[in-house]
C-alpha cells in the first residue's frame, strides 16, 4: 500500500519527480496513455507526455477546494527555463486571486476553447493531427466567435458548403464541432445546448480505387526516375506492407524484427488500438537492411524536421502521378492496392484483414486464430502479382 509519504514524492502520476532538462525531455518515450512527470524544482511544474509524442507543460496546483492544471506552453516551442520562469508568475498571479481560467470560461470563443479541448482531450485521440489540420483549414474564420454566438442553422449552412465538393470531410467536421461542444458544456464553458444536434450527415461512399495491372507498370516506371531515394523506399514499403501512411512514415527500428522478418506496431499507434504484426517480405527487408546501414535515427525513414522522421510528400507524389499518368489516386490506395491484389491472387477476406489490421465484430474471432504463415503467403501472392507489371532493370 502506497504511504502518504510516497504519495507526496511521486506525485498522483505515481512516477518520481524528475530535474526536467532538455536531455530528459527527449528521453521521455510516449505510452498507451497520457502520463504526468514532475519538475523537482519548481512546485506544480509537470510535463504532459501525449501518446501522439507531444510534450506540454502545465502548473498543477490547487485553487480553492479544487486541483486544477493550467497550461503554461508546448516543448520544444518552450524550453524548461522558459516553462519554469512563467510557472513561477503563473503561481504568483493565482495567489492574488488572477484565476485566468474564471476569466476566460464566460464568454469564450471557439479557438479558445479548442486549446482548451485540445489539451484536456483531444491530444489524447489518435485524430488529434486530423482534427488540428481541420480546425485550421475549414473552422479557423470562426476562431473569434463566442460559442454561444455560434448557432444551429450556421452549422448547418457550414456542413452543407463543405459537403458540395467533399461530403466525407463535411461529416468529420460535424463530429469535431458536436464533441467540442460537448466537452464545453460538461466542464462549464457553454451553458446552452449543442448546435449540431439533429443535423443530417451525408451519405458516405466507401472509396474502391487501387492500381490495376496495366497502371502498376506506369507507376512502377515513373518510381524508378524519382529523385529522392527516401521518396522510393517510403512509396515501396507503403505498398509492400500494406500499413497506414502514418505509420509508415513513423516506422522505428526498435520495432523491426530482423530474425523473424516482422513489422510490430504498438497498439497505441494502430487505428483500432490493439498491436499489429506485419510480414516483412523479402523486398521489403531488403530495403530495411539498406536504410539500417545507412543511419543512426530511430525512424527507418529519417526527416529534417522536429518529429525527426520524413513528412508526407505532397510534392513528390503529385510529381509521380504526373510521370505515371494517373489520376485520382492517394498514398492511402497503395494499401487498398495490397487489399485488391491479395483478394485478386484468391486470399480469403479474413486473410486480407489481418494483413491490413482491420477489426470488425464479425471477423475478430477468426483474426484471433490466424497466425501470420497464411498471411505473408497471401501478401507474397499479391506483390508476385502486382510485381508481375514491373519492368525489372539490371545494373
Amino acid at each position: 500500500m502506497t504511504t502518504a509519504k510516497e504519495t507526496a514524492e511521486k506525485g498522483r502520476s505515481g512516477r518520481p519527480a524528475m530535474h526536467l532538462t532538455q536531455k530528459v525531455l527527449e528521453s521521455l518515450s510516449p505510452e498507451e496513455k497520457p502520463y504526468i512527470v514532475r519538475d523537482d524544482e519548481i512546485k506544480g511544474l509537470v510535463v504532459k507526455v501525449y501518446p501522439t509524442r507531444t510534450k506540454t507543460f502545465f502548473l498543477n496546483v490547487r485553487v480553492g477546494l479544487t486541483v486544477d492544471m493550467f497550461k503554461i506552453g508546448q516543448w520544444p516551442d518552450l524550453n524548461v527555463a522558459q516553462a519554469r520562469e512563467r510557472a513561477e508568475k503563473m503561481r504568483g498571479d493565482l495567489a492574488q486571486g488572477k484565476n485566468p481560467k474564471a476569466a476566460k470560461k464566460e464568454g469564450i470563443t471557439l479557438g479558445e476553447f479548442f486549446s482548451v479541448y485540445m489539451d484536456r482531450h483531444g491530444n489524447e485521440k489518435k485524430s488529434a493531427n486530423k482534427d488540428r489540420s481541420q480546425f485550421e483549414r475549414l473552422l479557423k474564420q470562426w476562431a473569434p466567435r463566442k460559442l454561444s454566438e455560434i448557432t444551429r442553422s450556421q452549422v448547418e449552412a457550414l456542413h452543407k458548403e463543405i459537403g458540395k465538393t467533399t461530403p466525407t470531410q463535411a461529416n468529420r467536421v460535424l463530429a469535431l464541432l458536436s464533441t467540442m461542444f460537448s466537452r464545453a458544456m460538461i466542464w462549464g464553458y457553454h451553458k446552452g445546448g449543442n448546435p449540431c444536434q439533429g443535423i443530417k450527415k451525408f451519405r458516405e461512399i466507401n472509396r474502391d480505387r487501387f492500381l490495376s495491372g496495366e497502371e502498376l507498370a506506369r507507376f512502377f516506371d515513373a518510381l524508378e526516375i524519382t529523385e529522392s531515394p527516401t521518396f522510393r523506399d517510403f512509396i515501396l514499403l507503403g505498398l509492400l506492407t500494406g500499413a497506414r501512411k502514418s505509420n509508415v512514415l513513423s516506422m522505428c527500428w526498435k520495432d523491426v524484427d530482423f530474425e523473424r522478418n516482422v513489422w510490430k506496431i504498438p497498439g497505441e499507434f494502430s487505428k483500432n488500438g490493439e498491436p499489429m504484426q506485419i510480414p516483412l517480405l523479402p523486398d521489403a527487408v531488403e530495403i530495411l537492411r539498406r536504410r539500417r546501414a545507412e543511419t543512426s535515427s530511430i525512424f527507418v525513414l529519417e526527416g529534417p524536421g522536429k518529429k525527426g522522421h520524413y513528412m508526407e510528400p505532397k510534392r513528390a507524389w503529385g510529381t509521380l502521378l504526373k510521370r505515371a499518368k494517373l489520376e485520382d489516386l492517394r498514398i492511402h490506395d497503395l494499401r487498398r492496392s495490397m487489399g485488391s491484389w491479395m483478394t485478386i491472387q484468391g486470399a480469403s477476406l479474413p486473410i486480407v484483414g489481418k494483413a491490413l489490421g482491420h477489426k470488425t465484430s464479425q471477423a475478430t474471432s477468426i483474426y484471433a486464430r490466424l497466425n501470420l504463415d497464411p498471411v505473408r503467403a497471401a501478401m507474397e501472392a499479391a506483390v508476385a502479382g502486382m510485381y508481375g507489371n514491373r519492368k525489372m532493370t539490371t545494373g
